[in-house]
């Protein structure tokens, strides 16, 4: 069946034509070409219309109906109508296109529409009244529905790092109170075509949230460590694949993949509350995410620490590397190998004027940790004050940067 709108332009594919010999003597045979040039434009804008999914139904709804009434308005102008008697088989050409193209496209555009609308168009006005009943009775319960629905659409989403263990049940009994809603007063309540816009006017996937509300809850949960831990990692960067080239250098941020399972607990405690609240213990592939990033980085490490090897130094400086061991020494079962001096002076800055500031040298140790594989390697840095006269403040302390690597103990 053919649009409504376009009943003025087609019978029964013909076409209704109304002008004079001197309308049509004004425009020449050929105006055929654009006729048809201009409704496959229409028809090409209709199709993406069609196809051209909007995130809103009504948006959607909109855009098809408004190509339909350009493409219908354009058939129906006076230009079009003289042009079908400006040559003898102008009309005859143009029902051939209206058959072939767009007799189908405004079929189709019927059936979208139908199907965006519902099978009985828009709701009634008495549906509408009951969604916006339900609204307005459960509107102070809905904080759950809104923090959760993404999940629907979006299920890696972090929707519930604004909420703790201690506030969200009241969350869960809101939602508690709309599902009882829905399968009682309510019952057989929808998301309503041309009306449910977004989730405050959506009464269907209120109620389906509200059911759903336990199994949405775990999944929030695991979203929200999962980007607990990417935020914990995010240090981390590439170096499974870019470690090699900063020559073994990790930040001390790293220092959490040599316990990894401390690490997890600490998390475990964190989010405990939660995993009461819900009644069960965390997902099995809780940290599965995290467990392959720090095989990634072991990997990467255990391939590229044997080819490292302590830095070459330029002499030693007993008081400054003892300063340095001690420093070192404070972690317990930690073993001294060996310390350097990197470069053979001090550095000295200055001002703007020329006068001293302060200066300083840097130094390495390499170490190792009771239950490191590998040996490990800090730079620290000496420093001292400009005390005035040619003279520096003696310090009794050295700073350690907080860059180490991996590396042979040889």
């Amino acid at each position: 069946m053919v649009h409504q709108r376009s009943m003025g332009i087609v019978v029964a594919c013909g076409i209704i034509v109304g002008t004079s010999a001197s309308a049509r003597a004004a425009l020449p045979p050929d105006c055929i070409n654009r006729v048809l040039q201009k409704s496959q434009q229409g028809i090409d804008a209709t199709n993406k219309a069609i196809n051209e999914k909007q995130s809103r139904i009504e948006k959607w709804i909109m855009r098809i109906e408004r190509a339909q009434n350009e493409i219908v308005s354009y058939w129906k102008g006076s230009w079009v109508q003289e042009c079908m008697g400006a040559a003898p088989g102008n009309r005859a050409q143009f029902q051939a296109f209206f058959k072939e193209k767009g007799k189908p496209m405004m079929e189709q555009a019927d059936a979208k529409l139908k199907e965006l609308k519902g099978d009985s168009g828009f709701a009634s006005p008495e549906e509408k009244k009951r969604a916006f009943k339900f609204r307005q009775e459960y509107i102070k319960r809905a904080a759950g529905i809104q923090a959760l629905a993404p999940l629907l659409t979006e299920p890696e989403r972090d929707v519930i790092s604004n909420w703790t263990p201690e506030s969200f049940p009241k969350l869960l009994d809101g939602m508690k109170e709309i599902e009882e809603g829905c399968d009682g007063p309510y019952k057989g309540i929808r998301d309503i075509p041309g009306y449910s816009v977004n989730i405050m006017s959506s009464p269907g996937t209120w109620c389906q949230v509200a059911r759903r509300r336990i199994e949405l809850t775990k999944v929030a949960i695991k979203n929200r460590i999962a980007k607990d831990i990417e935020m914990q990692l995010g240090r981390l960067g590439d170096v499974a694949g870019g470690l090699e080239k900063k020559e073994g250098w990790l930040s001390m941020g790293i220092e959490q993949i040599v316990n990894p399972e401390a690490f997890k607990q600490k998390f475990r405690d964190r989010y405990q509350g939660w995993w009461k609240l819900l009644g069960g213990g965390e997902p099995a592939d809780l940290f599965a995410g995290f467990d392959k990033r720090v095989k990634e980085v072991w990997a990467a490490i255990d391939a590229l620490a044997p080819k490292l090897s302590f830095t070459k130094g330029e002499g030693h400086d007993g008081r400054m590397e003892k300063l340095a061991r001690a420093t070192l020494a404070k972690d317990k079962g930690l073993k001294i190998l060996k310390s350097t001096m990197i470069a053979k002076g001090y550095t000295i800055e200055k001002n703007g004027l020329g006068v001293p500031l302060r200066r300083y040298r840097g130094g390495a140790v390499l170490y190792k940790m009771p239950k490191d594989k590998w040996c490990r390697e800090r730079h620290f840095t000496y420093e001292e004050t400009y005390a005035g006269g040619g003279k520096y403040q003696s310090s009794n302390s050295v700073f350690f940067f907080e860059k180490f690597r991996f590396l042979s103990c040889k």
